[in-house]
């Protein structure tokens, strides 16, 4: 590895051992590589702290996304531990990081962010590209997105061990109710013109201790009360097809979360509906792509 002395502007080779002490201290800024520092030349730690600041960025995805708090509000913080999913939808990435403190999704390219973490179980939907951030209850977000007050319970139906995104997971399957059924289960899919035959819902159990941040993620992601962390949804249908509404195509458990990854932002500008708060570019081109793919021609997101 090659790095430049910002003070002679000449190059100076360093081992790969060393530029690995420089990444960990990267993932982990609070760690201090005493034994690399002694080793360089004091002239190469400039040159040291602007290759760490790289790699922050392109290790932490959190960070890069933003929470609007300085290095400087999270240089004390130890790192916390827990389960990272990563997924990909019509917003690309996908990352929703789950530990018995808090819940946090972020969608990287489209720039907006989602925390919700005890005690006051708040979410706050953030967008660091906009600099806009919304506040909301989970009764006000279940109202919003029109679920039941009342949320559904699935937790005693036959569950079965399944692998599913390389984990061991919960299948718990359900048919489809008479149309008259108020609980009827949504078909979500408009890709065909054949029913639903059977839903499958795969989550995690004990993923976090807390019931309410669980209970959360389950009437987010639109599932019935699980008593696990949703990871997955398909259906069967009547062709003999099954459609997939969404599915995590990677699980970390007890996987280190950037610092400060519940912190919510600072100096942001209220704003008080979901349009609003990720009017940044990356969202609206989200919606731009979205409208195209679906055929519809026009640009949702100006």
């Amino acid at each position: 590895m090659v790095l430049i002395d910002l003070t002679t502007r000449k190059p100076v080779v360093i081992s790969m051992e060393t530029l690995d002490r420089i990444k960990a201290c990267a993932m982990n800024p609070s760690v201090i590589i005493w034994g690399t520092v002694r080793r360089l030349p004091s002239r190469l730690l400039n040159s040291m702290t602007i290759l760490v600041a790289l790699l922050q960025v392109q290790l932490n995805p959190a960070d890069a996304s933003g929470n609007g708090s300085s290095k400087a509000n999270g240089a004390g913080q130890s790192s916390q531990r827990g389960t990272i999913l990563r997924a990909r939808n019509g917003f690309g990435q996908e990352n929703t990081y789950i530990n018995d403190t808090g819940i946090r999704i972020e969608y990287p390219v489209a720039g907006l962010n989602l925390i919700c973490k005890k005690p006051s179980y708040e979410i706050v939907w953030f967008n660091p590209q906009a600099k806009t951030v919304m506040k909301e209850t989970i009764s006000e977000f279940r109202m919003r997105t029109g679920q039941p007050l009342k949320e559904r319970d699935m937790s005693v139906m036959p569950q079965t061990p399944v692998k599913f995104a390389g984990v061991l997971a919960t299948q718990i399957s359900l048919k489809p109710m008479s149309e008259s059924n108020k609980i009827m289960l949504p078909e979500f899919s408009t890709k065909t013109t054949s029913k639903v035959t059977k839903s499958n819902y795969y989550v995690l159990k004990n993923v976090s201790p807390d019931a309410v941040l669980t209970k959360f993620l389950n009437t987010f992601f639109h599932f019935p009360a699980s008593g696990g962390v949703p990871i997955g949804l398909t259906h069967n249908r009547s062709d003999g097809t099954i459609s997939t509404d969404f599915a995590v195509q990677s699980v970390e458990h007890n996987a280190v979360f950037p610092p400060g990854v519940f912190d919510p932002p600072v100096g942001y500008k209220p704003v008080f509906t979901q349009p609003d708060v990720a009017q940044g570019p990356g969202y609206k081109k989200q919606f731009d792509d979205l409208a195209r793919d679906m055929g519809l021609g026009v640009p949702l997101g100006k």
